[in-house]
């Protein structure tokens, strides 16, 4: 369950990085 909110976080943390350097 943790395992998959982490991921799910930096997923969404990548997202928002790269709409940011866009």
């Amino acid at each position: 369950s943790d395992e998959k909110l982490t991921e799910v976080s930096v997923s969404d943390a990548l997202e928002g990085f790269r709409a940011k350097q866009k």
